[in-house]
């Protein structure tokens, strides 16, 4: 690989990934400043691997750039900057936001549960247990059937459940 990115740029890429599996993290931190300066990377690649290595005020860079390079995928840009909220430490933050792309989401989408079930998680790191519940029992009002969020439920109002065979058992 060191002889191809040497021969031509186009190599540095599968060179950095290939310092970075092998372990060999200065290097290719140097290999990837020199891909980015060459443009070689995107701008999603670039964020990602700056939330890999801890690198935040970069990836905020990036989110932004995207943001302003791609407004057609307007949608997705909330959910990165949640991970970005969650990553710097500002938990309370990440749950308002996380909490707004749940109640924006229509009753049919698809993305609706995993925004519930993300939010519940956050909530439940503030300690906000009512809040949870009740977001909880709003959405099982309307998906009956999700056993997941019924246990979770459960297990928040400390109740408990009697196994299927326990009224069989012969005591």
């Amino acid at each position: 690989y060191e002889k191809a990115a040497a021969l031509d740029n186009a190599y540095l890429p599968q060179l950095v990934a290939f310092h970075e599996s092998n372990g060999n993290c200065v290097r290719a931190r140097e290999l990837r400043r020199k891909a980015i300066g060459l443009g070689l990377f995107d701008l999603n690649d670039q964020f990602e691997a700056a939330m890999r290595h801890g690198e935040l005020t970069m990836a905020e860079q990036c989110l932004r750039q995207q943001e302003k390079a791609y407004p057609d995928r307007a949608h997705e840009w909330p959910n990165q900057h949640v991970r970005l909220l969650i990553e710097k430490g500002d938990i309370k933050e990440a749950y308002k936001l996380q909490e707004k792309i749940y109640t924006t989401c229509r009753q049919n989408d698809p993305s609706k549960r995993q925004a519930l079930l993300k939010t519940v998680d956050l909530g439940l790191r503030l300690s906000r247990k009512d809040a949870v519940k009740n977001l909880l029992r709003a959405y099982l009002q309307e998906s009956p059937g999700d056993y997941e969020c019924r246990r979770r439920l459960r297990g928040l109002d400390d109740t408990e459940q009697l196994c299927w065979w326990e009224p069989y058992d012969v005591k």
